[in-house]
């Protein structure tokens, strides 16, 4: 089914920790589609590839990452004990800033999907959501098309406020609305079809309906995190054809029987 289209979530993080180069290099060697990445301000303002608030789960030091400058992240253990090839660089070069991602992603040599999502610090969403899209801008990025030379590039958030300061510059059809409560506003925003709809797999599986009923009219629905066979089938079945996986090199394996 050469429609599907893989996100290696994090990159391949059933491989290696999250968010490191080793992940994202190995998604790209394990032939994913398109890599998801989440994006956070640090103290210096530096935008990195980042998906909780605070350094502990992923590092076992402690502090919020906007506390923290670019260079003191990068001197936290990102491995955690993690064996990684050589070709996916050494333990001083895991932490990656969106700037460095786009130029791995970039260098993949084929087409590639970069979904990134932004997880702003309360009171700096505006200011996150200016600096990715001056990161963007600087790699050259049309936002009317969302292209970076062969890579595409899509938005997402949880944040409804987040989305709405997207809007104001970007198509609706490069953004995608994170699901997690729903709350009313969220559910007007998708219902409206504005923008694509991005529920979590046990989410589809509580409501089909309600994502059956979001393509028929023709809206986006990229579903997250699925993991396993038997999800990866319910969501085809329904017609999702947008996966994000930890497991990108497996689920294609099982979608092509083997």
């Amino acid at each position: 089914m050469t429609d599907v289209r893989f996100f290696a979530h994090r990159g391949s993080s059933a491989r290696y920790p999250e968010h490191t180069r080793a992940a994202y290099r190995q998604a790209i060697d394990d032939g994913a589609d398109g890599i998801e990445c989440d994006v956070r301000l640090t103290g210096d303002g530096a935008v990195v590839c980042w998906h909780d608030a605070t350094v502990t789960r992923t590092t076992g030091a402690k502090g919020r990452v906007d506390k923290y400058s670019l260079a003191e992240l990068g001197r936290l253990d990102l491995l955690r004990g993690a064996v990684i090839p050589a070709a996916h660089g050494d333990a001083a070069e895991q932490l990656v800033t969106l700037p460095a991602l786009l130029a791995l992603v970039e260098s993949a040599g084929r087409p590639m999907l970069l979904a990134i999502e932004l997880k702003p610090a309360r009171g700096s969403e505006r200011r996150l959501v200016e600096a990715v899209l001056e990161i963007l801008a600087a790699a050259g990025w049309d936002p009317a098309t969302g292209r970076v030379g062969a890579v595409q590039v899509s938005l997402m958030a949880f944040s409804v406020p987040v989305i709405t300061a997207l809007l104001a510059h970007v198509p609706a059809s490069l953004l995608v609305l994170l699901l997690e409560e729903e709350t009313p506003k969220a559910l007007a925003l998708l219902e409206a079809g504005t923008v694509g709809a991005g529920p979590g797999v046990d989410e589809v599986r509580r409501r089909p309906d309600r994502v059956r009923s979001w393509i028929a009219r023709g809206s986006h629905v990229r579903v997250w995190t699925v993991n396993t066979a038997e999800d990866l089938h319910f969501c085809l079945e329904l017609g999702v054809r947008d996966i994000i996986t930890d497991r990108p090199a497996e689920l294609r394996a099982a979608l092509d029987g083997r």
